[in-house]
């Protein structure tokens, strides 16, 4: 069984990327009261600032400064120098900043108690900190007029940076976000589309696109990421853990080097466990001049041939997502010499392997956890090509 612990380390990215589509959410929604405060004769008045800092502040949970404010019947309501937090949600704190925020709302819509509207946003930025401690949770809502549902139709994204940092310190940093999608959303669901995503991403580059939709009853996904020469730091092995049991070190072990990512699946159930259990797809990943020591899969091999688990230099191979695993078939990593690898991870931590060992005179099997993992020699079974 895997301790109470590694199921929090495991969600951490998990968490984070549900907060940051529910907090975005919100913070457009919150906005669309803010017109009322700004319309062009107010704006500029202290007072209207004032109201629209209480809006925001009372919908995200936390005290929302504005530096500057304008509104104009054409171009709608721009806040500029916006600041949020820190707040902390759900053992995770937040802290966030827009340069500039613009939106546009369809006035006659609007008048009929119907929320469609369209946002843009330059220099957003963004800090998530996993808490070691539980900490108070803030408490955010949806604007009443937004309640029975609202949609924003196009939302654009400038020179974004967000950074999602783990208990230990160590982070995952986007840098130059740029972002088109949609938004919407009501008291009881979420709909965000992200139709072109283009960032840096911990010294590489993250491409691609997504659907994250809940509603009662009903979850459903779509991605399709490609990243190149991202930084093997613990934040990026984080994800890479999730589905290659390689990249799982024990206390005092490490990755390093740069890894290329290529993946795309889409899944649907009745809440987002079963839709992950229903995912489905695949992609390739690779690390390239690095290192993995202390890993626990290569330690549990090592021992079930009477030898020290050797360092890897580098991994690659083909993966799949379906029936709630990653499989992985036919990756290769080489150190020393070269292992062949083919098996599968659940997306609890359980997880079932073969690895060709040269020398080790057959395969090693490794089943258990990610956490545990326990390994035996024997002869190939049926199916297995080595």
């Amino acid at each position: 069984m895997m301790t109470g612990a590694e199921p929090r380390r495991r969600s951490l990215i998990l968490r984070c990327v549900k907060l940051m589509a529910a907090l975005l959410v919100l913070a457009v929604a919150a906005a669309v009261p803010a017109v009322y405060f700004g319309l062009p004769l107010l704006a500029r008045t202290k007072r209207a600032r004032a109201r629209v800092e209480k809006c925001l502040g009372r919908t995200l949970g936390t005290k929302v400064t504005v530096g500057k404010m304008e509104a104009s019947w054409r171009d709608g309501i721009t806040l500029k120098e916006v600041s949020c937090g820190p707040a902390a949600y759900g053992g995770v704190e937040i802290t966030a900043g827009i340069g500039e925020a613009n939106l546009r709302p369809d006035y006659g819509r609007l008048l009929r108690g119907r929320l469609r509207a369209d946002v843009s946003m330059a220099g957003p930025h963004v800090r998530l900190r996993e808490l070691a401690e539980p900490a108070g949770a803030a408490r955010a809502r949806l604007p009443r007029i937004c309640r029975s549902g609202f949609r924003i139709r196009n939302l654009t994204v400038r020179r974004g940076s967000v950074s999602i940092e783990d208990a230990s310190g160590s982070a995952l940093r986007m840098e130059g976000l740029d972002l088109a999608g949609a938004v919407a959303g009501s008291r009881d669901r979420i709909d965000v589309e992200v139709t072109r995503l283009d960032a840096g991403l911990n010294g590489g580059r993250l491409t691609g696109g997504g659907v994250f939709a809940i509603s009662p009853g009903c979850a459903k996904s779509r991605v399709d990421v490609v990243g190149t020469g991202m930084e093997a730091n613990p934040a990026v092995s984080r994800i890479m853990r999730l589905a290659v049991p390689l990249f799982e070190t024990a206390p005092g072990g490490s990755v390093r080097g740069r890894i290329d990512l290529r993946f795309k699946a889409e899944g649907e159930g009745k809440d987002v466990r079963a839709m992950l259990r229903s995912a489905r797809g695949g992609g390739a990943f690779a690390l390239r001049g690095g290192e993995i020591r202390g890993s626990r899969f290569l330690e549990a091999v090592g021992r079930s041939i009477g030898g020290a688990a050797a360092a890897v230099h580098e991994v690659e191979g083909p993966i799949a997502i379906r029936d709630g695993r990653f499989h992985v078939s036919d990756a290769v990593a080489r150190g020393a010499g070269e292992l062949r690898l083919r098996g599968w991870l659940d997306i609890d931590g359980a997880l079932e392997y073969s690895v060709d060992v040269p020398g080790a005179g057959g395969l090693v099997h490794v089943t258990g956890t990610l956490a545990d993992p326990r390994a035996a020699s024997g002869p190939a079974r049926p199916g297995e090509p080595f």
